[in-house]
């Protein structure tokens, strides 16, 4: 029997999903050789134009190696991922076929997955780029269910029915989803722009994270451009459409990329832009307005977010809320209205009292729903004007509780609030709390919660879970996210959320996991987002 009968249809983008499975697997885990890192570069051979651009090493050695093969056994307990995923390979590929006799003698140490271009679905190109280090069995493997034939630019191709291309080109084995991506890559090889030799490219590549196991890069502009093409040929989409040409144009030249290394310390991944957006500088970002409050939030709180400038992003969102409105219904002026009606009668300027907002800290903890506590601390730019806005809110509330929606508004007298109030909300066990204290407004799940958010010490910036952030993100990154996983994996359990066999052979795999940590900050003149998951 043939090692390969019994595909079903689209049998060449088969071997592309099998490709990419190889690649996304053996990328995070490794599938390792003994043999040292080939210095064939799959961005050599992808057009510059390229939107997006994803890379890995399929093959790693050496101390990449070492450190995926730590990482996969503090993080997941499992010593030798690479057998692992070479018997997840073998389990997708059709009967008769194996990795390690169809793909592992030709298979070199990289491989990439691109988007070429496109405005529509329909358009969209697509090519994954593998490294290969024997083009007679590459080849061979691509000629074995191929029904025809064909050449471009010297270059022979395969096709099976009207489904996928796939080729040799120079030093890769290459599967497209149409002809005008595999011609793209050929004309490469043939002397065209090659993503590797763009500027911007390389000086995105020399900022990765040392020893990274693989690289992403995406032209922000011409990705918004493909969406909106896509958006506008959806029922319903001409609005959304419209709503990116702005960011288009201010995102024309931005690109993102980003980087991931796995070692014994756990999961980096690093995120960062290069482009100034129009109208913008491309000198560092200005400074955040306030520090971020993630620090000063209650000790124990097994979830933790902070941010800074929120005010303005709240109410760009209002905008674009109005403007959808607007964009489906004609409701942009009857939103106007609706809002000056508001601070008519309450006289709350919701847009002005939003971009007051500076900094916004939210925090849960608790091991059991008995003692769960939670609540959203906010920073004001004027923090003498907390008791104030409290007192607006408490007034909006009490307006659209005057038109008959259930919840109740009752009055709060507690140690260190200015003013305050509580919100009752019929078959919820939970009396919330909204209250302007140490000169920030506090929105509490409970009177407990509001005790803990204003009190002045066991703050998180103190605690373990904090010090492991910190360390994982590495490079002075200020942490914005923290989960504290084995606290929240009681709680969870606690609740009743690891009930079968199942979940708990899943929760056994949880347990080897520590600190979950996203920051932000800026190296080398650039703005990066940086997510980490360490070991317990």
């Amino acid at each position: 029997m043939n090692r390969l009968e019994g595909l079903r249809p689209r049998r060449l983008l088969g071997l592309a999903a099998c490709a990419a499975l190889s690649l996304a697997l053996a990328g995070c885990f490794g599938s390792g050789g003994t043999s040292s890192p080939s210095s064939k570069d799959p961005a050599a051979a992808v057009p510059a134009s390229a939107l997006l651009y994803v890379e890995a090493y399929v093959r790693p050695t050496g101390a990449m190696l070492s450190g995926i093969d730590a990482a996969s056994n503090e993080l997941l307990g499992i010593a030798d991922p690479g057998a692992t995923i070479d018997a997840a390979i073998d389990g997708a590929l059709p009967p008769g076929s194996s990795y390690e006799h169809d793909i592992r003698p030709w298979l070199g140490h990289q491989a990439a997955f691109a988007l070429l271009g496109g405005t529509t679905a329909a358009s969209a190109r697509v090519a994954v780029v593998i490294d290969q280090t024997n083009a007679t069995l590459a080849g061979r493997l691509l000629a074995k269910r191929a029904k025809s034939t064909g050449s471009d630019g010297g270059v022979t191709y395969y096709r099976e029915g009207s489904d996928g291309y796939a080729a040799v080109v120079g030093s890769f084995l290459v599967i497209a989803n149409d002809l005008p991506a595999l011609s793209a890559i050929i004309a490469v090889d043939n002397g065209a722009a090659a993503l590797a030799g763009d500027a911007s490219f390389k000086q995105d590549v020399a900022a990765e994270l040392p020893g990274a196991a693989g690289f992403a890069y995406v032209s922000a502009g011409q990705l918004l451009r493909l969406f909106a093409g896509l958006a506008a040929h959806q029922s319903g989409g001409a609005a959304l459409s419209l709503l990116l040409q702005p960011f288009i144009r201010k995102y024309a030249s931005l690109k993102v990329y980003g980087s991931a290394r796995l070692n014994a310390s756990g999961a980096l991944v690093d995120i960062s832009t290069s482009g100034a957006p129009a109208g913008g500088s491309s000198g560092a970002p200005s400074a955040a307005t306030s520090a971020n409050p993630i620090g000063t939030l209650p000790g124990g709180s097994w979830l933790a977010l902070g941010a800074t400038d929120v005010g303005p992003a709240l109410a760009g969102a209002l905008t674009t809320l109005g403007q959808i409105g607007g964009a489906t219904s004609g409701g942009a002026t009857s939103f106007a209205q609706d809002l000056k009606a508001i601070q008519t009668a309450t006289g709350v300027n919701v847009e002005a009292d939003l971009r007051s907002i500076t900094t916004l800290g939210v925090f849960v903890k608790g091991t059991t729903l008995a003692s769960l506590e939670a609540g959203v601390v906010l920073g004001v730019d004027d923090p003498a004007r907390a008791p104030a806005l409290v007192e607006q809110i408490r007034r909006l509330l009490a307006l659209v509780a005057s038109s008959g929606h259930a919840f109740a508004i009752g009055s709060l007298s507690a140690s260190g609030v200015q003013a305050g109030f509580t919100l009752r909300v019929p078959g919820v066990p939970y009396a919330f709390a909204v209250a302007a204290a140490n000169g920030e407004i506090v929105v509490a799940l409970d009177a407990r919660s509001l005790a803990d958010a204003i009190a002045s010490g066991g703050r998180l910036g103190s605690g373990a879970s904090y010090a492991s952030a910190t360390a994982l993100l590495g490079g002075g990154i200020q942490p914005d996210l923290i989960v504290d996983l084995p606290a929240l994996l009681t709680f969870a359990e606690s609740a009743g959320g690891f009930e079968g066999s199942s979940a708990q052979q899943l929760l056994t795999h949880l347990r080897r996991l520590g600190v979950l940590a996203l920051g932000t900050g800026q190296q080398d003149g650039a703005e990066h987002l940086r997510i980490a998951l360490g070991p317990s």
